[in-house]
């Protein structure tokens, strides 16, 4: 539903990932990276080595620059960026239904057991 509404959003999502590739050309430029304004303006061009963590800090100042640009692509991102939020609590809840229901099934247990106790000792 979302590629259909925003075509470019694949596009978009593409130019977010890769910004965490390492630079691959001479000039410490990675040339898989497309040429968009709106996405590669913000990302600084330094001496110093590339790291995993670099990568991610050039991904997330792609992320919000495009977030905070106006028109359909900021739309796009921010609506895909709901959509996940969306999918990881919903996961996370599923995760922790066993974890709750057993803690409630302890503690039904345990309170049942006291009443047992309670009317063993009242009809001693």
């Amino acid at each position: 539903m979302l590629m259909k509404r925003y075509p470019r959003l694949p596009t978009l999502l593409w130019g977010i990932a890769t910004a965490t590739d390492p630079p691959t050309g001479n000039d410490g430029t990675n040339p898989k990276q497309p040429k968009f304004p709106k996405l590669n303006n913000g990302i600084k061009k330094s001496k110093e080595p590339w790291t995993q963590e670099k990568g991610v800090q050039n991904a997330v100042q792609v992320l919000r620059e495009t977030r905070n640009s106006p028109g359909d692509d900021s739309d796009a991102i921010r609506e895909f960026c709901e959509l996940v939020r969306l999918f990881k609590s919903r996961k996370e809840e599923e995760a922790a239904a066993p974890v709750f229901r057993k803690k409630f099934a302890k503690e039904s247990a345990d309170a049942i057991g006291e009443l047992l106790r309670s009317e063993k000792s009242k009809a001693l």
